[in-house]
């Protein structure tokens, strides 16, 4: 009889008098049963089931106690098991030999597939459907829980040994220096890659697209695209001869294993790998993780089951790491639940938070590291909540100072709304806009606070950059801004903000979604907006900014003082986001003749009953165009430009101009004025008259009219535009048919235009006068009335022309 040591290596082989470094994590179970284990599987923590020479044993108190449960007296060598469910379970064995069990294992039924070969493995996706593949190139398919089996053609007659199938048509099949996959269910199977060096053991899928093989050298190869391609992975510890096995906890977090006691644990999704002392030599042939644990089967018996531990990795001492890059924090654990990461200066420094809560079978976490210079620093990793598990650094490692660095920010012409993730080395406003003022391109810059940089004028009232703030600049050229200095770490640089208007800076180096970006405000956050007008606006499901941008500032509006965080560089965007961003849609009809002025206010205009395409203008006095949207889902969001003080040419509406709204059919091509009927606040709730007029960085929510359906009540609406010269629109509305008379009069009394007369419907109208009376003579200039009279109703308006 073989003798071997606790841990199940023999010492009867040469290496007998071999030291073993300590298991990381592991204990050895005793089974009490002596012929070769092959493969396993847990169903939880408690029940699994070990198959080989002519054995299957079953274990429901986690491996502390083992029995036969091996169906018959026939010698198979089974070779593979699986369970697609908690109850339901194939061994795979030789000549031909598949044993079932339905009630998790406790008794097992032998059937056939008909094949006549050894039967080296297989993967069952559901209780019924399933393929076993043979050492003959076989691959037999069943779609009813083993009572009939179809043989598929392979195209090849090698050995194959591994097969994981992702969904009913996507399957891959590994053996003798050949990688086939499928996509219609096995039906065809076509050859990936081949290697003739290559033993392909084993492969498997945490998600459709990423997957991994071992084998003999290469030893691991992987995939991001569902098996179509697949890249060997460099082994940076010693290499094993062959790995047997290997498995997904997570898309993170994989294990493998193989010869001599190889445990090879990865935390990047199989790009990186590390050697994890096993505590054995014997070859360990198959993994199983289920529940909080994994069981480990390998050669003489040996059963290594998982332990609860921590093990901190990385940094573990002698690193040397700058201020501001990332690191990954990486250790090994087999817990569930949550842990927290602090870090220490010196031997009695008090412990910082790095990360207060983080889930530990992560086992890893992209720490950025603190503007700080030390060389005695320690990470420590503490389990939640008892802290019943802990461990750090083994020795201190340094954090040194980050060389000056560059932000680069791209400026177009005109107006442009600005920020940079780096804090200037030498942050007074003539410094880090220098060199953009030395080209004379630089007229004026400007902050939430309306405080300014002029530098023709010598005028400079902001003072130093704030690296937290954005601002507004106005650049006669395109040009690039260098901005140097240290470079901010995002989820250590908290901003508290107060309640209103804000311009704040995008600390990330990368973009980030808006709604992800701007978590951190929760509920206080009413809306933010970009330099191009488009919008981020939570309570009414509205995202138009997408990512946020590197070098780019946002207006914020908060409903009270708040602390914006951002998350940190690396983040990435969640599965599932609440607000899917969604691109404006460009506009046909009407085309403002201006954008970017470094002024706007926001409009949502609701209009349920208007047609996907349809398009919605805001005109400023004398008609022109200065917003316009299309109607997406029942509404169009409009950004609406002010007028640029700093330029000799109005661009949009001065300060206290009126607004009105025009809209055009996309299926008739006409173009009529907008009733609004409502008009609220939309950073406050608070309802408003019905009428517009331009205010900066006002943000409204108006209902328009149905033109379709007759208006709730008689109205006069101001004549648009009020002054004006020489025409100007008056709109009035009629909830039923009546006679009725639209007349102008001058301040005398008398009687100067008869406009409309006589009987009309119910509706909206909109009548133009040309300031002419009725005799066709221009008036003169100054003030008019407007009386209308339908039925019972009255109602007047005074109105402005000027020449």
């Amino acid at each position: 009889m073989q003798a071997t040591n606790a841990l199940g290596t023999s010492i009867s082989a040469p290496y007998q008098f071999t030291t073993l470094p300590p298991s990381e994590g592991w204990e050895r179970k005793i089974s009490g049963f002596y012929r070769e284990f092959r493969d396993l599987h847990f169903i939880d923590d408690n029940t699994g089931v070990i198959v080989g020479d002519s054995l299957i044993i079953r274990t429901t108190d986690g491996g502390d106690h083992w029995t036969s449960v091996y169906p018959g007296t026939a010698w198979i060598n089974f070779r593979g098991v699986y369970f697609p469910s908690a109850a339901v379970g194939y061994a795979f064995g030789s000549y031909d030999h598949v044993a079932k069990t339905t009630n998790s294992g406790a008794t097992w039924s032998l059937i056939g597939t008909g094949s006549g070969h050894y039967l080296n493995n297989g993967f069952f996706l559901t209780d019924q459907l399933g393929w076993v593949i043979t050492d003959a190139g076989g691959i037999t398919k069943t779609m009813d829980g083993g009572e009939t089996w179809t043989m598929q053609s392979s195209g090849t007659g090698r050995q194959l040994f591994g097969v994981h199938f992702v969904n009913a048509d996507t399957g891959i099949v590994v053996g003798d220096r050949i990688i086939l996959r499928t996509t219609n269910g096995g039906a065809n199977w076509t050859t990936v890659q081949t290697d003739s060096t290559a033993l392909f053991r084993n492969v498997t899928f945490v998600t459709p697209q990423l997957g991994l093989i071992v084998g003999d050298k290469p030893w691991i190869l992987r995939t991001v695209d569902g098996g179509l391609t697949w890249s060997p992975i460099t082994l940076s510890t010693w290499s094993a001869q062959t790995i047997w096995d290997v498995k997904f906890y997570s898309e993170e977090t994989a294990l493998a294993v193989g010869w001599m006691g190889t445990i090879y644990r990865s935390v990047d999704g199989g790009l990186t790998w590390q050697f994890q002392q096993s505590g054995t030599m014997n070859n360990l042939f198959a993994l199983s993780h289920a529940g909080g644990r994994t069981t480990i089967v390998g050669r003489n018996q040996a059963i290594l089951r998982s332990v609860d531990f921590l093990s901190l990795r990385a940094p573990n001492g002698g690193e040397s790491w700058s201020s501001g890059s990332v690191h990954n924090i990486v250790w090994w654990s087999d817990l569930s639940g949550e842990s927290t990461l602090e870090y220490r200066i010196g031997r009695y420094g008090a412990w910082t938070p790095i990360a207060a809560v983080v889930p530990t079978a992560s086992e890893s976490y992209a720490w950025t590291l603190p503007a700080i210079q030390t060389d005695s620093c320690k990470v420590r990793i503490t389990t939640l909540p008892s802290g019943a598990f802990a461990d750090e650094s083994d020795g201190y490692f340094s954090i040194t100072q980050a060389a000056p660095s560059q932000h680069t920010l791209y400026l177009n012409p005109g107006w442009n709304m600005i920020s940079s993730w780096m804090s200037p080395a030498e942050p007074a406003m003539d410094s880090v806009m220098a060199d953009i003022v030395a080209r004379a391109h630089l007229t004026i810059l400007k902050d939430i606070s309306g405080m300014v940089y002029w530098p023709e004028l010598a005028i400079n009232l902001i003072g130093d950059w704030n690296p937290l703030e954005g601002y507004q600049c106005y650049v006669s050229a395109s040009e690039s801004l260098k901005v140097v200095g240290q470079k901010q770490t995002p989820e250590l640089t908290p901003m508290s903000l107060a309640a209103g208007w804000r311009m704040v800076a995008y600390l990330r180096d990368s973009p980030l979604d808006a709604e992800l970006a701007l978590a951190s405000l929760g509920g206080n956050l009413v809306i933010a907006k970009n330099g191009t007008g488009m919008v981020y606006w939570p309570e009414l499901t509205i995202n138009m900014i997408g990512d946020m941008l590197p070098g780019q500032g946002y207006q914020i509006y908060l409903s009270a003082a708040s602390t914006l965080t951002y998350p940190a560089n690396g983040t990435t965007l969640p599965k599932k986001r609440v607000l899917a961003y969604r691109p404006e849609r460009p506009v046909q009809h009407f085309q403002p003749a201006h954008r970017m002025t470094g002024s706007n206010a926001i409009l949502l205009v609701k209009a349920p009953h208007f047609r996907e395409n349809d398009e919605i203008a805001v005109a400023g006095p004398g008609g022109k165009i200065v917003g316009a949207a299309v109607v997406q889902d029942g509404r169009a969001l409009i950004t609406i430009w002010g007028d640029d003080p700093h330029s000799e040419v109005l661009e949009g509406c001065r300060e206290g101009e009126a607004l009105q709204l025009m809209f055009w059919s996309a299926d008739s091509s006409v173009e009529s004025s907008l009733p609004i009927v409502s008009l609220q606040n939309g950073l406050t709730g608070s309802d408003l008259p019905a009428e517009l007029f331009y205010h900066e960085n006002a943000v409204w929510v108006a209902q328009a009219a149905d033109l379709m359906q007759a208006p709730r009540n008689f109205a006069l609406r101001q004549n648009y535009p009020n002054p004006f010269n020489p025409t100007t629109s008056i709109r009035f509305e009629l909830p039923q048919e009546c006679n009725l008379q639209l007349v102008i009069y001058n301040l005398r009394g008398q009687a100067i235009r008869t406009l409309v007369e006589g009987k009309k419907k119910a509706g909206y109208y909109d009548i133009s006068w040309d300031g002419r009376d009725q005799s066709g003579k221009q008036v003169a200039s100054g003030v008019y009335l407007v009386r209308l009279q339908a039925g019972s109703f009255v109602q007047v308006i005074k109105m402005s022309l000027i020449k």
